[in-house]
């Protein structure tokens, strides 16, 4: 493809992924990660801006599943950690127990 063509797709990509993601820097990034793509893979000899704005959409899925199973992991955690076997929070719970064992040490 010829550097001026490539530059011509990259404009109307970053175009394309700023208005789908409203974030200049995850419209980079995924405009990044869509050419890393199509450069992996043999390119269509027919509409290839079609192509790579379909490899585009495709990435900025992947990701936002990506950042969906992240914060499922991370509330899970959370969620783990905020209540102890008590009822109270694991760190109320940690600090009783400490300060229950620096009794019994003083005695």
């Amino acid at each position: 493809m010829p550097s001026e063509k490539l530059r011509e797709h990259l404009r109307a990509l970053s175009a394309l992924a700023r208005r789908l993601t409203r974030d200049r820097d995850a419209a980079d990034d995924a405009v990044q990660d869509a050419m890393v793509v199509s450069l992996s893979q043999p390119q269509p000899r027919r509409e290839p801006m079609r192509w790579l704005a379909t490899v585009l959409k495709n990435c900025l899925r992947q990701d936002a599943r990506r950042q969906q199973r992240r914060r499922r992991r991370e509330a899970e955690v959370v969620d783990s950690d905020l209540v102890g076997i008590s009822g109270f929070p694991v760190s109320l719970e940690r600090r009783v127990g400490d300060g229950d064992r620096m009794i019994h040490t003083l005695k």
